[in-house]
């Protein structure tokens, strides 16, 4: 039995498949043990597959020969992140993290990374791509994030210095949907 299409001659990914074939000989007949009788098979499912092949000609037919295909689960990827939107000050940054310590790979808005975790101060779609004994899987994360206002007060007149008994009006710059 020949394999082809996974990731060895064993091994698939969850959700994708693995041909399993016998020589296609003239005068000869297949027998799977899945019901089938063509030359290939392509399954989706891990387990021992058996086939036995039948000389047309003389009626005899082979015993049967088992091959054992292995599915591998494919990785969850999941980004940690502080929820969007997220108020930044000039020069800050937020921290997406991964599940996973090791197989991750980042993309989005210039950034790139292979690390478990990815700094980033801009807005963006933020991709995780995640590989685990050759199996991959992505999960997108639309991150917002908003400059922090900045609060400035600022006396009335030039005093900076008051004395005792004495008052001075402070006040805050006025910004457009700033709530004091």
């Amino acid at each position: 039995i020949i394999a082809s299409g996974g990731l060895t001659s064993t091994t698939f990914c969850s959700g994708s498949s693995i041909t399993l074939s016998v020589p296609n000989l003239p005068n000869t007949d297949f027998e799977w043990s899945n019901g089938s009788f063509i030359s290939s098979i392509t399954v989706n499912s891990p387990g021992s597959y058996s086939v036995r092949i039948r000389n047309t000609i003389t009626g005899c037919w082979s015993n049967y020969a088992t091959y054992t295909v292995t599915m591998i689960p494919l990785p969850i990827p999941i980004i940690l992140s502080p929820p969007s939107p997220v108020c930044l000050a000039a020069g800050g940054s937020v921290t997406l993290s991964s599940n996973y310590p090791a197989g991750n790979s980042w993309s989005g808005c210039s950034a790139s990374s292979s690390t478990s975790s990815l700094n980033v101060s801009v807005s963006c779609l933020y991709t995780l791509t995640v590989t685990q004994a050759g199996c991959s899987a992505s999960t997108s994360l639309n991150l917002t994030i908003n400059p922090r206002p900045s609060a400035v007060i600022t006396p009335s007149g030039s005093l900076i210095n008051i004395c005792t008994g004495s008052c001075v009006t402070l006040s805050a710059v006025n910004s457009p949907n700033t709530l004091y």
